[in-house]
C-alpha cells in the first residue's frame, strides 16, 4: 500500500488518518495530511473532518479547515452541521 492509500484507509466507523488527527487536535498531522485530502469524505455517521475537529473543540483545527475549503455547511447523517462560532 502506497503513503496516500495508507492516509485514506478508513476504521470501522469509516474514519481516515485525517479524520482522526482532527478529532484528536492534531494540528502538526493534519496540516501534512491535508495536501490533497478530500474535505468532503465522510465518516459512516456523515461526519466531516470539520465535524471531527469541532466535536473535539480543537478552534484552531476548525479554521485552518475552514480556510481549505471545508464546507461549514455539511450534515452529518441526524442532520447536524458545524455551525461552531470558530470561523
Amino acid at each position: 500500500m502506497d503513503g496516500g492509500a495508507a492516509l485514506r484507509a478508513c476504521d470501522h466507523s469509516g474514519c481516515d488518518a485525517l479524520m482522526c488527527a482532527c478529532l484528536a487536535g492534531h494540528m502538526h498531522l493534519a496540516t501534512l495530511w491535508l495536501q490533497g485530502a478530500e474535505l468532503s469524505r465522510a465518516a459512516h455517521d456523515g461526519a466531516t473532518c470539520l465535524h471531527a475537529a469541532a466535536r473535539g473543540g480543537h478552534a484552531p483545527l476548525v479554521r485552518l479547515l475552514l480556510r481549505e475549503s471545508a464546507d461549514p455547511a455539511a450534515c452529518d447523517t441526524a442532520g447536524r452541521r458545524c455551525t461552531a462560532p470558530y470561523s
